[in-house]
């Protein structure tokens, strides 16, 4: 292809017969069109066209290579013979980037107006009707996929009222994405890994991690502290495990996804203090976490302003004389998928399933929760768990783990909601 250059003649050319008019015919042509995709002079009746439900034709080229970016020009000619007379309409295509596309050319023999429709191999969302679409022919979408960001244009000339018309992202590839809670759908959707994400690697000692997105793939082992010191969002691939001894928000946000499998785990154990503390506020969408501490006093989970859960699993424990969780005053947890299991041990004045100093409430929109201690209670007095919208599922306690009633019990060993 000459470069930043490509002439494509349409000429249309109109044959009569005795008695009748023949079928208009349509030619192709133009230079260097091997590399353009179509071949050398194709010669079109109008049933061999798509005719358009504005009397338009269309003719698709596919497989179409750009191997960079292009400016393409084109006009179109109507004549019988080469020497007669015709306004041109010239028209210019800037191709953005280099890559594989279908090329659709849409001219009208009335008015001569002609332009392209160029939907990319790339393009990250279609336009389409609904099966069923009353007055399908008189719809026209340009284009009808597009990149993000890029204008689609859907026009109707039938005489209905429309009601909506509805552009759906394309599904993300699964190996490529993780699991995100989308607050209008209420629902984990896939979500592209940002390209700009930076893979976790085995440290011997403490590391501290900036604002940003961090991937762990496949067995990786920290033996040390990691520090945030900003907001982290953190991916889990499928079959992943990241292993370290402790976690320190320093008053930071932590985010926790897996992928569409959510067997990405998050394992931190601590003999010296609490394993994950100090969240501004912490998140789990979709993956496995689970924090032990063996320390007196001392729990899996502490310090945390606000806690939301979405999906996936929360295993969180004290395994020495403490707590599985330990939120901060006027705490919200919030539960709105997956399974939260807490576990206190011992009788020491933190020994709790859940524990605040002052008051929290934990609310249950979906999903599961748990909480115990065996040796004392499940929960301090001054947490209030209660029902979120949409959860139809029981509240229920017990001091057995046998016999369960709906009955609040602020000294019930066990607290469990959803099962």
């Amino acid at each position: 292809m000459t470069k930043n250059k490509l002439l494509l003649l349409l000429a249309l050319l109109m044959t009569a017969a005795t008695g009748a008019m023949a079928a208009d015919t349509y030619t192709v042509a133009g230079s260097n069109s091997a590399m353009f995709g179509f071949a050398w002079d194709p010669t079109y009746t109008a049933n061999d066209m798509t005719k358009n439900g504005d009397g338009t034709y269309s003719i698709t080229y596919t497989n179409v290579n750009f191997t960079e970016p292009e400016e393409v020009q084109y006009k179109v000619v109507k004549n019988h013979s080469w020497g007669e007379a015709y306004p041109e309409v010239n028209r210019v295509i800037n191709i953005a980037k280099a890559g594989t596309y279908t090329v659709t050319i849409h001219f009208n023999p009335t008015t001569h107006e002609v332009y392209e429709t160029m939907p990319g191999s790339t393009t990250g969302y279609t336009v389409t009707l609904a099966d069923g679409t009353e007055d399908a022919d008189k719809w026209t979408i340009s284009p009808a996929s597009a990149a993000e960001g890029e204008t689609v244009t859907v026009t109707y000339t039938g005489s209905k009222k429309v009601i909506g018309v509805k552009a759906e992202k394309k599904a993300a590839d699964p190996a490529k994405a993780y699991l995100k809670w989308d607050a209008d759908q209420k629902k984990l959707v896939a979500t592209e890994i940002p390209t700009t994400a930076i893979k976790v690697e085995n440290a011997d000692a403490e590391v501290n991690w900036s604002a940003g997105t961090y991937v762990v793939e496949g067995e990786v082992t920290i033996n040390g502290m990691i520090k945030l010191n900003g907001d982290v969002d953190l991916i889990i691939k499928d079959g992943a495990k990241l292993t370290a001894k402790k976690i320190s928000g320093s008053g930071n946000n932590l985010r926790i996804y897996g992928q569409a499998q959510m067997s990405g785990e998050l394992v931190v154990n601590h003999t010296n203090g609490d394993a994950i503390m100090n969240i501004g506020t912490l998140e789990v969408h979709s993956a496995q976490v689970t924090a032990a501490s063996s320390a007196n006093s001392c729990g899996g989970i502490y310090g945390i302003s606000t806690f939301n859960v979405y999906g996936g699993l929360v295993d969180a424990k004290g395994t020495g004389a403490g707590y599985g969780i330990s939120l901060n005053g006027n705490c919200k947890m919030n539960i709105h998928g997956g399974e939260v299991k807490a576990e206190g041990k011992g009788t020491g004045g933190y020994s709790y399933g859940i524990r605040c100093g002052n008051t929290a409430t934990v609310t249950v929109f979906g999903g599961k929760l748990w909480a115990g201690n065996a040796d004392k209670k499940a929960l301090t007095s001054n947490i209030t768990i209660t029902k979120g919208e949409g959860f139809s599922g029981k509240i229920e306690y017990s001091s057995d783990k046998s016999t369960w009633s709906e009955t609040v019990d602020a000294n019930a060993k066990y607290v469990r909601a959803g099962y």
